[in-house]
Formats: structure tokens, sequence, C-alpha cells
């Protein structure tokens, strides 16, 4: 610690300083813009900044957490760990010896230190991440410091926040976000134990298995529509449509009655129809406006996101985050649909305007008054997402489309409603009807800037007066089947965990995400797996509390309560541990069976996720995933291997690997899809070595590029 030391003294510190603590080292380098010019990184840290002036600041970044939460008790087959303490996150995580530096950075720097600033991100996670480096580094007992709040990383509202700091003696924010790891890694590690002693007693072999408070319900919703789905006896039906002729004009009606219930009432339609002529009974013009939509909170831009681009909510969250370091949009982690005036709707739009893609929307509204669309979810922590007006740098395409999507939706919310005409015909036919309708645009409003509805084409309909006349040219007659419900995909599941307040905005993705890894759903269609079902079945059986919403909805409560100040940590704290131990006495009670159920399960699941295709060597096999226990590193085997197969083939050894279920065309081999660990499409690769196809350069090819 002596070095650290004496390598900031050698910097040339100020004798009289301010320590601003930051969460992340892009957006201490944004803090210290703010600051002054002629900031300047310490000798040795170039992300430690030394800003000179009146007040001289010494800005020190975070990189997010790095304390966390782990039990004194260090043997991992131990359940229940109750006693947990906060350490630096490099006794957690060996690859994190990076964090030790900066712990040491933040208790020498603090010492001398005359004043203290937290700049986090002003929320819980933000708060806990400042209080736990006052107490655990800097050594302030009573953790009482200044605070920094502030929704965007502009150079204006960072300079008014840091030079307007709020004095805090309480941390109702950072107890909460205490409060809720402590609860999430108890049920977490405890559970997740206690599980895998279960499958390795009953003869199985090592799997991470898990299960808490919210991957409960969450996996309870994608069991109950999985059943739902397998269960469902499709029901047939019928219906009919025609095709009608009037002055020249061609168009099709359908049938009043969607579904028919027999096929002979079907034909009979056709019959007492077809070739016969029809009365115009209603001819109704009406007209009907949609209001702009208001500004995007998170789950509204990741709902968004997945719908046009794919994106699963996690990926959305990471470049949100990211556009917001860059201080290009707000603080994305917030779940208002409002904008106060506040934040000064005409120097965004100035901002915008030299944007050439928005420059001249923008030009135009700027002449008009400037009153958004405001939804009615609020947070007393941050307004909606919206863009700051500064321009963005080196944004990679899936960073460029997600910006222009909050963009557009800001410039949308001030924008007029859009207007539209709707057109319905019913004609009938002696007992029969049908009916048919055409909708068109009269004034775009904000679709014209908002454009990311499908655009279909209209229908277009002559127009009738009522008593008029139409001839039934033809009547088709279409067997169909009742549908079962479809699969959640990850954005309907979200949808479904904010309806029902499970988990947080911030750790909704992350739950979904955690799902997906440990095999209990596919990612694409989130269909449920072996293990899956094996782990909602058992529980359900031995622990259905587990899987109910409301112990989950009961705790999200008492902790909403603790960052509001009515609640105590502790008492919510006592009664969580509590509610896990009548869980895991449960489980203990049933210790084998539950093993049993797991087994079969797991191994199924495991085998699934590792195959990628037929053997093309010894054609009997199986290519699987394997990870060498030596070196930890994975590559392609045959599962006849100890039959003497040699077929092999490396790796990628970063991101997901999944098989893409089809043969390469050039040699036959398996070909599998690489996903980044950070929002790009996956990349298809042939992992047979050798493969003709194969080219030298990192662009696109037939079997080596990113899947379209």
């Amino acid at each position: 610690m002596g070095e650290v030391i004496s390598a900031f003294q050698m910097s040339g510190l100020p004798e009289n300083y301010t320590l601003i603590v930051a969460e992340k080292p892009d957006a201490a380098r944004r803090i210290a813009s703010a600051l002054g010019q002629s900031s300047t990184g310490l000798k040795g840290h170039p992300e430690y900044f030394l800003c000179p002036g009146k007040t001289n600041y010494v800005v020190v970044p975070a990189v997010g957490h790095i304390f966390a939460l782990a039990p004194t008790y260090s043997k991992r087959d131990v359940y229940p760990a109750l006693d947990l303490r906060w350490v630096p996150l490099s006794l957690v995580d060996k690859r994190r010896k990076d964090v030790d530096k900066r712990i040491k950075a933040f208790k020498s720097i603090s010492k001398k230190a005359s004043k203290l600033i937290v700049a986090c991100d002003y929320d819980a996670e933000g708060d806990t991440i400042g209080y736990n480096i006052l107490k655990y580094a800097c050594g302030v007992k009573n953790v009482e410091a200044f605070r920094a709040k502030f929704s965007t990383l502009t150079n204006g509202e960072l300079s008014k926040s840091l030079s307007e700091p709020v004095w805090q003696e309480k941390w109702p924010m950072a107890e909460a976000g205490r409060t809720r790891h402590f609860l999430d890694f108890a049920w977490g590690v405890n559970l997740s134990r206690a599980l895998t002693e279960c499958l390795l007693e009953a003869g199985g072999r090592y799997t991470t298995l898990s299960i808490g408070r919210v991957q409960g319900p969450t996996i309870h919703y994608i069991h109950e529509r999985e059943v739902e789905i397998r269960t469902h006896v499709p029901v047939p039906y019928w219906h009919a449509d025609a095709e009608v002729e009037a002055d020249r004009n061609h168009f099709r009606m359908d049938y009043s009655i969607h579904r028919i219930g027999t096929k002979v009432e079907a034909f009979l339609v056709k019959r007492e129809v077809e070739g016969k002529t029809g009365t115009v009974e209603e001819a109704i013009k009406s007209q009907f406006m949609i209001p702009p939509p208001p500004p995007f909170n998170l789950g509204d831009l990741q709902h968004e996101a997945f719908r046009l681009f794919s994106l699963a909510p996690s990926q959305t969250l990471l470049m949100a985050e990211r556009l917001y370091l860059q201080a290009v949009i707000s603080y994305p982690r917030t779940s208002s649909q409002q904008l106060p005036n506040t934040i000064g709707y005409s120097s965004i739009l100035e901002g915008l305007s030299k944007q050439e893609t928005f420059k001249s929307i923008v030009l135009s509204m700027l002449k008009g008054k400037l009153t958004p669309s405001q939804g009615q979810k609020s947070d007393s922590a941050h307004p909606a997402i919206f863009p700051t007006g500064e321009f963005p740098y080196n944004l990679e395409p899936n960073e460029r489309r997600l910006y222009e999507l909050i963009v557009r939706r800001f410039l949308s919310s001030f924008l007029e409603a859009e207007v539209k005409n709707k057109y319905f015909l019913r004609v009938t036919c002696g007992k029969h009807a049908f009916h048919t309708s055409s909708t068109t645009t009269q004034s775009p409003g904000w679709s014209a800037v908002y454009n990311v509805n499908d655009v279909r084409q209209a229908l277009t309909l002559p127009p009738m007066a009522e008593g008029s006349k139409v001839t039934f040219i033809s009547v088709e007659v279409k067997e169909a089947f009742d549908s079962p419900p479809s699969r959640y995909n990850q954005s309907t599941l979200l949808e479904r965990m904010e309806s029902d307040n499970i988990g947080t905005k911030a750790t909704r993705a992350e739950i979904i995400s955690t799902l997906i890894q440990r095999g209990y759903v596919s990612g694409g269609g989130m269909e449920l797996s072996d293990l899956g079902f094996a782990i909602v079945e058992t529980m359900s059986k031995y622990l259905p509390s587990i899987l109910s919403p409301d112990m989950t909805r009961s705790i999200e409560a008492q902790l909403e309560g603790v960052e509001a100040g009515t609640s105590a940590p502790k008492e919510v704290a006592v009664t969580g541990v509590d509610q896990l131990l009548s869980c895991l006495r449960r489980l203990e009670a049933n210790r084998s069976e539950v093993g049993k159920a797991m087994h079969l399960a797991a191994a199924e699941t495991i085998k699934a996720k590792s195959a990628l295709g037929p053997c093309p060597v010894c054609h009997n096999g199986q290519l699987i995933m394997i990870r060498s226990r030596r070196t930890g590193k994975r590559f392609v085997g045959c599962s006849n291997y100890k039959r003497g197969c040699k077929a092999v083939a490396p790796l990628p050894q970063k991101g997901t690997v999944r098989a893409a279920r089809y043969p390469c065309k050039t040699c036959g081999w398996p070909v599998v899809l690489v996903f980044a660990l950070y929002g790009e499409r996956p990349w298809r690769l042939c992992i047979n070595p050798t493969c003709p196809s194969k080219v030298t350069t990192t662009k696109g090819g037939a079997h080596g590029g990113p899947v379209d």
C-alpha cells in the first residue's frame, strides 16, 4: 500500500482537494471534463483525474461493484450460508485482481481529502456502490458524505450537480440495495447448493442448478404456458370469405360469423350466397386519432428493441448503458414515462438539429410549442429516457439503431396525433352477412417520425351508399383449427414479470438470461427443457411457495419500503431469511426424491446442449462440445471417441456457442452460431478446420459470417 500512496504523492496532489467517487472510468472521464479543461490523469493512473481550480477535485472511478458478498465459511458444499460479509471482489472472483488497486487508491486519497462526493449513478445500485466504497475503502464510520444527483453525463448537468451536492447522512437507496443483494445472494447460493447436492447424491454429474425468489415465479410462468401448449387439443372450425364486385371494383369480404361450427354449415353459406346479389346495409365512415406515444422507460425500450431488432432485453440494457456513458442519452434504468421541462427541450432539439438524420424534423419542431406526451408511470429518481443532444461517435450498428429509436420516440412525443379514416361495409345476402373495412391515414402526425410499425397495403374500397347492390362472385370455405397459446419470448416474459411486479427494472433481463444459461429454457422460443420441467415439477411438489409470485411481491414491497424509509432493513432481511430456511428444511426432508427427479433431466439437458450434429467421420457418433478439465478450453469431439473415432475441431473460446442444426453445404460438418458477449448478431461458423469454403479474411463468407 505504501507504493500506492507514494505514487499519488509524486503525482502532485494539492493539499486541499475534494474526492469524487465515480462509478466507472467512462463516467469519471465525463465528470473530469465537466469540471475543467485542465483536468489531467494522475501519474501512472490515467483513469484517475486531477481537476485544479478554485476547488481542487480528484476523480477516482470504480468499475461497477468492487465489493461483493461472500460467506465467512468458504466451503461451497456447506449450507445454509447466512453469515455474509462484504469483501473485495477479487476474493470472490480471482480474475478481478484489478479492483485491489482501486480500493487502495480510494483508501489513500480519501485520507487527505477535505470533502467526499459520491457521483455514482443515482439509483439503488449506484448508491450501494458508493456507500460500500465509503464504508469499506475510505473507512467512513458513519457513512456520511455529499451526493451528486444527475440523470445525464452532459457537462452542463454534471457541473451543476457537482457544484450543488446534497449532504447525505442516511442512505435509504443504498440500504435497499444492500438488503436486496443480501437476500438475492442468500436465496441463490443456498438453494443452488442444496439442489446441486441433491443431484450429486443421486449420482448425477455436477451441474449448476438454481432457483430463487424471482427465478421461481418466472420459470413457473414458462411452465404453465408450456403445459397449455402441449395439452392443447386443436378443435376444427370453418370460416368463409367472398370475392365481391361492385361497379367493376373487386374486393374481398369476411363472413360475419368467424367460426362456423361444422363443414355442412360452411358449405351451406357458399351454396346460398355464391353468384347471388347482396345489399349494402351499412356504409360507415369514421375518423379516429392515435395520440403520440410517451417517451421510453427501460421496459418499453426493451420491448420495442426486441420487436424491431430482435435484441434480447439484456442486450438492450447493455447498449443503453453504453449510450448513457457516452452522454448521448439519459440514465436508462428508469420506470418513468414522463419528461419534466427542466431537462431543457429546446436545447436538446438544437443539439439534435446538428445531426443530419434529424435536422429537417427538428428545425420544423423548434417553430412550434414544445409539450411532450406524458405517460402514467413515474420514477422519483429519473425522468424517462431522452437524448441529450450530444453528437454520438463510433456507435456499433445495433447501438446506432437503438440510439435512433430513442431519438425518434423522444421527437414523436412532441408531435400531433395521427389521424386515421376508417370505412366499414356490411353487406347482406338473404340471412347471411359479410363485412370488410379499410383504414387510411389522413394525417401521419407523430408516426411520420416514429415510423416503426408494419407497413401494409391498405385495402381500397369503392365509395358506396346504403342500399347499393354487390355481386358475390365466389365464396371460399377454409378449414382451420384452434391455435395453442404462443410461447413466451424474452419480451413477452419481461412484460409478464413487469405486470406481476417480479424483480426490478434492472434485474428482470438478467433473470431471463440466467434461465437460458442454466439450460432451463432455449433462448429463442423460450421452450422449457427437460431440466426446466423437472425443476418446476419438483418445486411444485416440495416447495410450492418458491414458484408463487406472492412471496416475491411481498419482499419487493418491503424493499421499496426500505428505499422510502418506512421499513427497517434488518426486519426485511430477517423475514426473507425465515422464508428461505423454511424452504431449505422442506428440501432437506425430501433430499433423495429431489435428487432422483433432477438426475435424469439434467443429463438429458446437458446432452442436448452439447450436441452439434452427426459425426461426418465415423457416421455413428455425435459431435459434441467438450471442455478440457486440464486447460478449461472447449473443443469439438466425437461421442465415439472411446471406440476409435478421432474427429476433433477447435471452437472459439469466447461467446456462447449453439448448434445451428444444419450442416455445412460444402463439407457436411455441423455449423454453429457464435453469440458475442455484446449485442451483435451471431457469427455463423463451420466447425471443420479444413472446410474448403473457409477464407482467411474476417468478413462474411458462406460459412464464416454474421447471420443475416
